[in-house]
């Protein structure tokens, strides 16, 4: 998945000189949070590629820079329940296909897909070199707004492959029974986008 990312981001960048009006390139800024076992925070620059197909599809690939903060471990105890969170930096690269007329103020959709490389590990401000909560397949359905020549404004659910431990204990009496599992799973994260396109 990672190189086939790669080798059609490298496909965007390379195409003859005389597609070039049907190429366009976005610089982007995300933030957002999750909720459910999602992470407690996420931002993310980006760089988008996209090839405009006709009729308001266009296709095209992106990488950036993510910083997180996702859960790592959930806790039950005789019913109540605690998170604990952690910080990552992943590299996540995607492939994006999009819908809309481009006209100004116009709604537009797009999905990306893609997968996030696992980078820097950071627990009570040092790195550490443990499994990484938050990499892995990734999914974020978009809807946007065109507020300007160059700009847009996007929702989105991302929902990023996380590995987190799950931990239940029950004390009845003197008994206390205990499991523990490894959970992976799709977390949620509402997040907000702004897009600025050349």
């Amino acid at each position: 998945m990672k190189k086939v990312a790669c080798f059609l981001l490298l496909c965007l960048v390379f195409l003859p000189l005389q597609a070039q009006d049907r190429l366009s390139f976005s610089v982007e800024m995300e933030a957002g949070g999750g909720f459910g076992n999602g992470p407690r925070f996420v931002a993310s620059p980006q760089f988008v590629a996209q090839y405009e197909w006709g009729n308001g599809f266009k296709v095209g690939a992106g990488t950036g820079i993510r910083y997180a903060k996702p859960c790592y471990y959930v806790s039950y105890r005789n019913g109540a329940e605690s998170r604990e969170y952690c910080d990552e930096v992943d590299v996540p690269i995607f492939l994006r296909a999009t819908y809309g007329n481009g006209s100004l103020y116009s709604l537009y959709a797009c999905l990306d897909a893609g997968y996030s490389i696992g980078g820097l590990f950071i627990m009570e401000g040092i790195f550490t070199t443990r499994e990484h909560s938050y990499n892995g397949l990734f999914l974020e359905p978009q809807v946007g707004w065109i507020t300007g020549e160059h700009s847009a404004f996007v929702l989105g659910i991302l929902l990023q492959q996380s590995t987190f431990r799950k931990i239940v204990s029950n004390r009845t009496g003197d008994i206390i029974s205990r499991s523990s599992s490894t959970q992976k799973t799709l977390t949620p994260a509402l997040t907000l986008r702004y897009c600025f396109t050349f």
